[in-house]
């Protein structure tokens, strides 16, 4: 069959450790169609956040509602780290719906139970 090397994942199928507990919020640097490049508003304390001149790879997997974004846009997101070095994942623009803040804003206090409904 095939010879050469198995091909290997790259960018958004790279193993990826989330680092962030709580988004981050940052900037669109650049876009180049299936990715880009975000700079945090707050430098990142971790050994990788030097590489890529400080920005962190977006891919527009990585956005929840959006499916692309433009230079400038500002977005919250988690940040991760690859092979390649650090980037963001689970991205919203600011302003946009995000799941994950909407629950939070109804607490528990939200959930019917069977008891309720007897």
């Amino acid at each position: 069959a095939g010879k050469g090397k198995a091909k290997r994942p790259t960018g958004p199928d790279l193993p990826r450790t989330r680092l962030s507990t709580e988004k981050e919020t940052g900037e669109v640097v650049e876009w180049k169609g299936k990715y880009g490049w975000i700079t945090p508003r707050k430098p990142l304390d971790h050994p990788l956040a030097g590489k890529h001149r400080g920005r962190l790879y977006i891919h527009s997997q990585d956005l929840i509602s959006a499916g692309s974004l433009a230079s400038g846009t500002v977005c919250h997101f988690h940040v991760f780290s690859d092979a390649s070095g650090l980037g963001a994942e689970e991205c919203v623009v600011d302003g946009e719906c995000d799941p994950e803040e909407e629950e939070e804003e109804w607490g528990d206090g939200g959930e019917w139970t069977d008891e309720e409904w007897a």
